[in-house]
């Protein structure tokens, strides 16, 4: 997980975030959440509406389950990593959408169980 948030640049470090103040442990230079997971779909320069739709999903997330934009990226980013291991490969906002909309329900307080989840269930064997 370490290496996916590394490799991501999503590390966070508070919690209790509400989207919009993912900023935290982030230098000034360095870009949004939901543009570094737009950017690790392929899209160099995500328009404002592509980061709209990152942005929702990990405001969503931040919300559902708590945690920072910069954390739950870092998760969604491994969950990637581990599905693609196992020949699935979702896209980031996929991935993202689909835990945000479980994490909508508020059944859970902990991203790293609906994250687990959704890596068991998408493979293949």
């Amino acid at each position: 997980m370490f290496i996916a948030a590394t490799l991501c640049g999503c590390t966070g470090t508070s919690s209790g975030s509400s989207g919009s103040s993912s900023s935290s442990g982030r230098s000034a230079g360095d870009p949004p959440a939901a543009v570094k997971l737009a950017n690790l779909d392929g899209i160099a320069d995500p328009s404002s509406a592509q980061v709209a739709e990152y942005q929702q999903a990990l405001t969503t997330l931040d919300s559902g389950c708590g945690g920072t934009d910069d954390a739950n990226a870092a998760l969604v980013h491994a969950t990637r990593d581990l599905d693609a291991k196992d020949g699935v490969h979702d896209s980031e906002l996929t991935i993202a959408q689909a835990v945000a909309q479980t994490a909508a329900m508020g059944a859970v307080k902990d991203c790293k169980e609906l994250f687990a989840a959704w890596a068991t269930l998408r493979d293949p064997g």
